[in-house]
């Protein structure tokens, strides 16, 4: 038994003159990284237990204030400001007093640390509440109903990043909430999208995993509300670089949807779309443009010509139609489409800069690459202010911009463009990455043309 397990179990001596609490904190202040799954390695786990069990009994908690310690227990172990509490707890001002007395009673009993208006609670700590006090949906419904909505991103919003400073908080009540219910799923499925936006693939593939999981089993692998969970991990899976995984979730997402939705349901072009897009990324062009004009047929019923959904149709129809060597079909689908973006959504918006991205690409097949340039080179600005350096969208634009110079004979910028493309892939995505085998073969193109001059 070491020295620090050996102080552990001094705190709950009988002959003390402090409370088995207030030994423990004097022992976390000097040694804050100190945990019970450290502990759990030098003692016997049913002598832990029972310490345990004896701290909570001899600790005079109310049930409000175990209700709030479990709440602190399932938080990420930061300072958590007073105003942000009452937000994620979802304090109304006539309970306002009795939650600010509860707070400081928890401190003065040393269960929480209070740093000028900041409180925490020492990871320690939080294991044992968690021991003793098992986390549960019901029991942390505020701080789910929450984040649940702190997390969503729609579709129109100006900045998704917005939602990343919430990532840490519904990380924590992901991984100390282990109940199958529709709310963890619904948590689960919100922070893979915002691990989408931010560029993390493999954090959002692994969380919305198991959202999938989690609904296969409230709902049915053939049930109703599978299909949006389905279709999200696919989402996942194709920004992975995983297309045949993704395009059977696609197509198990579709299956369902027309069962459960019938044929002309919002969420059937969708799917249309969605597995258009994955068919084009494994190299069968054919059936992804029949799946894209089916996507715009049906919105066209649905919504009419002049709708933001429309341009992304017709977006990415154009990006078939560009595999497919239709430049021309291709440029008019794209130039369409960025004329209906701009109407809607404005300069700064990521649909934008992506359709921006695809524009470029085509008008250099077709030999405009002044144009294609500046198409592009804004895309690569705004997603530059957008996300940051960091990002495989900004990767993915000096690949393409690497492409235009290249094909415009100007190499050397090529070779930088690909170069900075490659560098950001091997960091972000990893070696095994197709990307990483697509901007190696382009670089290897463009020094062997270089060599010829």
């Amino acid at each position: 038994m070491t020295q620090i397990s050996i102080l552990f179990l001094h705190c709950f001596d009988k002959s003390s003159q402090d409370s088995p609490i207030e030994c423990i904190a004097d022992l976390l202040a000097k040694h804050p990284d100190l945990t019970l799954s450290g502990l759990r390695e030098q003692m016997e786990e049913e002598k832990l237990q029972d310490c345990i069990q004896q701290l909570f009994d001899e600790a005079g908690l109310t049930e409000t204030e175990k209700h709030l310690l479990l709440q602190f227990a399932v938080l990420p172990t930061i300072p958590i400001a007073y105003s942000l509490l009452t937000d994620f707890l979802n304090i109304s001002e006539e309970k306002e007093a009795e939650f600010r007395d509860t707070l400081d009673s928890l401190v003065q009993k040393t269960w929480l640390c209070k740093e000028e208006s900041a409180y925490s609670c020492y990871p320690m700590i939080q294991e044992m509440v968690r021991t003793h006090i098992p986390p549960t949906v019901e029991g942390c419904k505020a701080l789910l109903t929450t984040f649940i909505d702190k997390l969503y991103i729609e579709d129109t919003q100006e900045n998704p990043a917005d939602a990343f400073q919430w990532i840490p908080y519904g990380e924590s009540l992901g991984q100390w909430i282990q109940e199958e219910k529709e709310e963890m799923a619904e948590l689960l499925d919100r922070l893979g999208n915002v691990f989408y936006h931010k560029g993390q693939y493999d954090q959002g593939a692994l969380v919305r995993s198991r959202a999938l999981s989690i609904a296969e089993k409230l709902y049915g692998k053939e049930g109703k509300k599978t299909s949006r969970f389905l279709n999200n991990l696919a989402l996942m899976y194709q920004s992975q670089g995983n297309y045949a995984a993704a395009k059977e979730m696609y197509t198990r997402a579709l299956v369902l949807s027309r069962k459960h939705l019938g044929a002309e349901h919002a969420s059937i072009a969708i799917l249309h779309s969605n597995l258009g897009t994955v068919l084009g990324k494994l190299g069968e062009h054919t059936a992804a443009k029949r799946e894209l004009q089916q996507a715009l047929a049906l919105n066209l019923r649905r919504l009419g010509e002049n709708h933001p959904t429309i341009a992304s149709d017709r977006s990415n129809l154009g990006t078939a139609l560009y595999a497919l060597g239709d430049y021309i079909g291709a440029k008019v689908e794209c130039e369409r489409a960025l004329a209906l973006l701009l109407t809607h959504l404005g300069e700064e918006h990521p649909k934008v800069a992506a359709l921006r991205a695809n524009l470029g690409n085509v008008l250099s097949e077709l030999g405009e690459y002044e144009a294609a340039q500046r198409e592009l080179e804004k895309a690569l600005a705004f997603e530059l202010r957008y996300v940051g350096e960091q990002h495989p969208r900004v990767a993915i634009l000096c690949n393409n911009l690497g492409r235009v110079y290249e094909d415009s004979e100007a190499f050397g910028s090529a070779l930088t463009y690909f170069g900075k493309a490659y560098a950001l892939f091997m960091q972000l995505l990893g070696e095994r990455h197709p990307y990483i085998r697509i901007v190696a073969n382009n670089i290897r193109r463009v020094r062997a043309k270089m060599s010829r001059y």
